[in-house]
């Protein structure tokens, strides 16, 4: 048994119910005995699909206590781990899946099924031996893409040895509590992951958002009485006068550090990059430096510097012995190049020009002075200028780029250059249009904040490149077209867009949200963080600049509706409500789903939590029945919530008793939200179904987030249900209403004799069937919409349009795409009916450009966004019983880490009936994407489905070409 496996067991065994991680901004608390379990059953798993010995498991969660058990759980299974998280970036992500070799990606849905496993014994951990594989890092790359560092197992010693002199000192009073702010896929994540248990301590994880609020961060440190952290300087700065702060060290590292210490808590500096895989100098600071040493060597850490004739010296190339390092994975000439050979030992050569000298009374003190080529640091972060060179050719289809840094003021930045060429489009060189080009290319803080086009390169004389005679960005020419925000809404506005649209410069006022490659999505995210009352996505969508969006604002007065106990029904609740009344024993409508437990989870206490949500969001509450006038009418239940209960059976019934769960819903005065918690001796399942009148599937993300919420404690508020559907009935009665009916009514009104689904094969009665299939070249989908600056969901509409135009040889296609109506901040945590229905219409012919079909079906989902205030396509001029919808799903079943279960999945209703003739619907990750075919097999023979996901997938391959149909 590896060291670290023995001391994890030796504290599990001593202090078992002490907290190991504490997660979900610190409502979730796992003690070391359930990690030690979670971690058992990860190996298990593991073991049971052969994975052991010199194989890659890559990782890929939320930060949280998953992701730590997963990375022990790989230790006790004998195999290697490599770090995914979605701040890599999806391009990055799949390149380092590709090159690490992993055999399988740890997500939510395997995690799931490991926790189904029986936990090991300690004696059935692997037997690992010092240099078997244990983990590849991965840093930016000279190669133009990220390099991984490779690691062996007695790497794991070291890391011990080197966090024992982080914390231990720390640990000896009490529990250590550590904050965890630092990204998984750096290699501090993995300091934090053994050094934490070996000194048996608690790890706090901070989510990003948390990490990113020095005001919320500094409120959960004082709440949960953190005593060592990595922080930035300026925030130790800040800190440290705070009276009475519980910290007692804070460690920085990764950068020359200047000018920082604290006489309220100790500053530790540290020196590990990557291809170390642990910390090999500490240095505690005893007084502020202008160059702070990074410290004295861990252990029996062997360091030399080289001076430039390859011999010994006190100043000079630090190089350090690594025995447990296999150098960078697929790439012999660049390992080969980084090492040398001292007195018969392979030592790393790292790159920095460093400073042996004696320090308090101590020697072989080092301080790095700078960097041997021209590798580049920005905020703490290696940046390879070759990678970033390489993605910017990448996204502007250039044979050059050169990336360069700049000091201004006391901020350093990167400057992307690039030769210009005939064929850029004005709008594609503009800076913010590259910036967001790049996005899944390269990590934020990898993205340059400023760009410039060269006519031609420059060379020194031997042939080189020539990077000093680069220009440096124009900045006075930059801010003349600049307006500064005055009013908070103007600054709030502009802060928000720079924010959401990652652009690398201060948005003005009259900066355009289109043209800064603003989407449906990133108008919600901007909603949330302006937190501005009555600013929606139309509005977003329509006015476009900072300015023009808060002047409207600024006219714009909050209606306040009448709210009565009794509501009529919506004009999209008509829709469903007319469908039931005509076949009542129908469950086409209904939405059952279910979702397996954590075994830690307490099943009362989720029923309690259950409850809470049905009281905080109305519509789980409503019934339907018919008032006194004989019109139907909607009401609030108080007796709905009582009919929630946890139900305890046998294991061996559970199957059938989620089988019977579903029943049709009546529109007699009985809830249209039922849920049920099942209880065996062996697992648990939580069981929902609501009627589609009363709940869209976004909902089910919205309720699932505030059950989890209200399980940990949390108090949840009303959503303001009821507001919202008396504000549809009233708006229903508006002339406002009947224009935007009107709108689509002329636009789509010659419309009718198109194509709107694909041809049927027979009229038999509804069967509902399904047909997935993975769509290929995800990769160059993501790439292709990056570059033409629209989101997948543009990109899936054009080639359904193209499929189904080919599928039935016309020209003219109609047919429906869904948008969750979820337009401003209140809706965007409302469980209702939301969802809105959107006609979309095509022509098209032999020979037409990719980019005209792209940007017709652009233009018109911005329409469809931009007037959605109407569910169109349940009520335009056309039938849409027997038209096609698609729906880009994205993620919908793969939920994120909520601490009482990973994911959840519809129960399967073999007697349901297809809800339309034709779903095409797309799911995807972060890797790759399927196409989800729900079809009513009463008119189509499966080997019909079959042929149109087969035109789907070429029509997929033609657009990404992206020339002639």
């Amino acid at each position: 048994m590896i060291p670290f496996l023995r001391r994890f067991k030796e504290v599990v065994s001593n202090f078992p119910d002490r907290a190991a991680v504490v997660d979900l901004e610190g409502s979730r608390s796992t003690s070391y005995k359930d990690l030690d379990k979670y971690s058992d059953k990860v190996a298990v798993y593991l073991c049971h699909l052969g994975i052991g010995k010199e194989d890659v498991v890559g990782i890929y969660f939320p930060k949280g206590m998953e992701y730590i058990a997963v990375r022990i759980g790989v230790i006790k299974a004998g195999a290697a781990w490599v770090a995914l998280e979605d701040m890599m970036g999806q391009e990055r992500i799949c390149y380092v899946v590709e090159d690490s070799g992993a055999k399988l990606v740890f997500d939510r849905w395997h995690w799931e099924k490991a926790m189904e496993e029986e936990p090991l014994s300690d004696t059935e951990w692997a037997e690992s031996s010092l240099h078997d594989l244990a983990f590849i890092i991965y840093t930016s790359g000279s190669t133009g893409n990220p390099k991984g560092a490779v690691q062996e197992y007695g790497i794991y010693s070291c890391i011990m040895e080197g966090t024992y002199g982080m914390l231990g000192s720390y640990s000896k009073e009490k529990p250590l509590q550590f904050a965890h702010v630092l990204p998984e896929s750096f290699v501090g994540g993995v300091y934090i992951t053994i050094g934490l248990a070996n000194v048996a301590g608690t790890i706090h994880v901070i989510s990003p958002s948390m990490t990113r609020n020095p005001s919320q961060l500094i409120a959960y440190f004082k709440e949960h009485q953190i005593d060592t952290t990595f922080m930035t300087p300026a925030l130790i700065a800040t800190v440290k006068k705070i009276p009475g702060f519980s910290l007692r060290c804070a460690y920085v590292g990764g950068e020359i550090v200047s000018n920082v210490f604290s006489t309220a808590f100790d500053v530790m500096n540290i020196y590990g990059p990557s291809e170390f895989g642990y910390p090999t100098c500490l240095f505690t600071l005893d007084k502020p430096y202008k160059n702070t040493p990074v410290g004295y060597p861990v252990g029996d850490t062997d360091i030399r510097l080289l001076d430039d004739d390859g011999k010994e010296a006190d100043e000079g190339l630090l190089c350090i012995q690594l025995p447990y390092s296999r150098g960078y994975k697929n790439l012999p000439e660049e390992t080969a190049s980084s090492t040398v050979v001292i007195e018969g030992k392979r030592f790393f050569k790292t790159k920095d020009f460093a400073r042996r000298d004696t320090l308090l009374g101590k020697e072989n003190c080092y301080t790095i002075l700078g960097r041997a080529d021209d590798m580049i640091k920005i905020n703490g972060n290696r940046v390879d200028p070759a990678e970033v060179e390489n993605a910017i050719k990448q996204v502007l289809h250039t044979d050059f780029s050169a990336v360069r840094s700049f000091s201004h003021g006391t901020k350093v930045y990167l400057c992307g250059y690039y030769l210009k060429t005939r064929s850029m489009r004005p709008e594609e060189i503009e800076p913010a249009n590259i910036a967001k080009a790049l996005v899944p290319y390269l990590p934020d803080y990898m993205i340059p904040s400023y760009f410039v086009g060269i006519d031609t390169v420059p060379l020194s004389a031997n042939g080189k490149v020539n990077k000093r005679a680069l220009p440096l960005p124009d900045l006075k020419e930059e801010r003349t077209l600049y307006s500064t925000p005055k009013d908070e809404v103007e600054k709030k506005l502009c802060s928000a867009y720079k924010k959401v649209l990652k652009v690398p410069f201060d948005v003005g006022l009259d900066d355009d949200f289109i043209l800064l490659g603003g989407d449906s999505v990133t108008a919600i995210e901007l909603i949330i963080e302006c937190r501005l009352a009555s600013l929606n996505v139309p509005m977003i969508y329509m006015h476009r600049t900072p300015r023009r969006i808060a002047e409207l604002l600024a006219k714009v007065t909050k209606t306040s509706h009448s709210i009565s106990s009794e509501q009529p029904l919506t004009m999209d609740q008509r829709y469903f409500f007319n469908y039931q009344q005509n076949y009542p024993h129908k469950l086409i409508y209904n939405l059952p789903i279910c979702f397996p437990l954590l075994p830690s989870v307490d099943v009362e206490k989720l029923c309690r939590a259950v409850k809470s949500a049905m009281n905080a969001h109305a519509a789980l509450a409503t019934v339907i029945e018919k008032g006194k006038d004989g019109t139907y009418i909607q009401h609030i239940s108080e007796t709905a919530v009582d009919t929630i209960c946890v139900e305890y059976v046998p294991e061996a019934e559970i199957k059938a008793r989620i089988k019977k769960f579903v029943k049709p819903f009546a529109f007699d005065g009985t809830p249209l939200f039922r849920a049920v918690i099942l209880k065996s001796e062996k697992n648990s399942y939580a069981l929902m179904d609501a009627h589609h009148i009363i709940l869209d599937g976004f909902s089910y993300w919205v309720l699932l987030d505030d059950i989890t919420r209200a399980y940990y404690g949390k108090t949840l508020e009303d959503d303001g249900y009821y507001r919202y559907i008396a504000a549809e009935n009233e708006y229903e009665k508006t002339a406002g209403f009947k224009e935007e009916m009107a709108l689509f009514d002329r636009r789509y009104k010659d419309c009718t004799t198109y194509s709107c689904t694909p041809e049927i094969d027979f009229s038999e009665p509804n069967q509902e069937r399904n047909l997935e299939a993975e769509i290929q070249g995800h990769k160059d989908i993501i790439d292709f919409c990056t570059r033409n600056r629209i989101s997948p969901n543009i990109f899936y509409i054009a080639a359904c349009a193209l499929a189904l135009s080919e599928y039935n040889s016309s020209p003219d296609v109609l047919f429906t795409w869904t948008w969750n109506g979820r337009s401003d901040l209140e809706t965007q945590h409302i469980a209702g009916l939301l969802f809105r229905d959107l006609p979309i219409a095509f022509h098209i012919e032999k020979g037409m450009p990719v980019s005209a079909l792209v940007e017709s079906a652009k233009e018109q989902v911005t329409f469809g966004i931009t007037h959605g205030n109407v569910s169109y396509g349940m009520y335009g001029i056309y039938d849409t019983d027997d038209m096609l919808c698609f729906i880009y799903q994205e993620d919908l079943y793969d939920i994120e880490d909520i601490g009482i279960a990973n994911r959840y999945y519809p129960i399967p209703l073999p007697d349901k009936g297809a809800d339309n003739i034709l779903n095409v619907e797309i799911r995807e990750n972060a890797w790759s994407s399927s196409l989800f075919l729900n079809y009513d097999a009463g008119k189509y023979r499966s080997s019909s489905m079959s042929r149109f996901s087969v035109l789907f997938q070429k029509a997929c391959q033609i657009l990404i070409k992206n020339g002639i149909i």
